[in-house]
């Protein structure tokens, strides 16, 4: 076994289990839904520490049955902030709340269409992350710059690199007017009978000069995903600063459409550089060299 492939492929499979933990949190909270939750919210202060801390993010699911000692997340109307206490004492008309730094409960009692869940996921300070990148500075930042650096790197690993990956060559020919030339190259050593004592090589009027340029088609997959989640990201906040002030902002529309650009692109690319490879692979092998005489290939068992 090559032991340095085993090891790349190795890191490769760290580098992706760090990868996805890392993007892990960030996705439940954006689509809390797909793990079985309703909404999700960030913590902006500190009445329920230690539990929770500024920056923390709750996961609540709207659908368990609330208890005494529970941790709920309630609004007291429709554009109020969401506060997120634990329930002291569940009563007839609805829940009496109380932050656990808190010295005394909150004032008056919690109904039961005011409570948007409880809390069944805690994911630490990613809240941070979350609140600044919604800030046009942290959007840029976290988002457009290293997508940017990405695209580019790929595009000059595109243009450079003589790596080992998926090729794509681009064939330019070049005619010319002038005559062929001959080259003679004379061998000191003996040679056989049937043959000259020169051996002379023509160059055709009309050459060919290729450049291959190495694609390496693990990056153009990862450039897609870049390119998805910059996408769905912007088009995320989109969706939500519609629903705030029925406006997006400017920057989420650039940053939507580059994602668009980008993500059509790579897409296009990827997919040309798989058929391409699909051809290749699935092409025919080249016949063999004939015997000198014409009778047929020059490899096979002899009678």
């Amino acid at each position: 076994m090559n032991v340095p492939s085993r090891w790349r492929s190795i890191g490769a499979v760290v580098a992706t289990v760090l990868l996805l933990a890392v993007i892990a949190p960030f996705a439940a909270y954006a689509v809390p839904q797909a793990i079985g939750a309703d909404e999700s919210y960030v913590v902006l202060s500190g009445s329920m520490e230690p539990t929770l801390s500024p920056g923390d993010v709750v996961v609540v699911d709207g659908s368990t049955a609330i208890e005494q000692g529970d941790i709920v997340t309630y609004a007291s109307g429709p554009d109020a902030i969401p506060t997120t206490h634990r329930v002291v004492s569940v009563m007839g008309e609805g829940f009496e709340t109380k932050g656990d730094a808190n010295e005394n409960a909150d004032h008056g009692i919690v109904p039961h269409s005011s409570v948007l869940g409880e809390v069944t996921i805690i994911l630490p300070l990613i809240g941070h992350v979350i609140l600044w990148a919604n800030t046009p500075l942290g959007f840029v930042s976290l988002i457009v710059l290293p997508v940017t650096a990405l695209v580019l790197l790929e595009l000059r690993s595109w243009s450079n690199s003589p790596g080992k990956g998926s090729t794509v060559t681009d064939t330019a020919a070049i005619s010319g007017s002038s005559t062929a030339t001959k080259d003679t190259f004379e061998f000191d050593g003996p040679v056989p009978a049937d043959s000259a004592s020169a051996i002379e090589l023509e160059t055709d009027d009309d050459a060919e000069l290729s450049s291959e340029v190495t694609i390496d088609l693990l990056d153009l997959k990862l450039t897609v995903i870049a390119m998805m989640a910059l996408f769905g990201y912007a088009g995320w906040n989109m969706l939500r600063e519609i629903a705030a002030v029925s406006a997006p902002h400017p920057v989420t529309i650039g940053v939507l459409t580059a994602g668009l650009l980008g993500l059509g692109l790579s897409g296009w690319i990827t997919f040309a550089t798989w058929r391409t490879n699909r051809g290749e692979a699935t092409a025919p092998p080249t016949a063999g060299p004939t015997r000198t005489d014409g009778s047929g290939s020059s490899e096979g068992t002899d009678d």
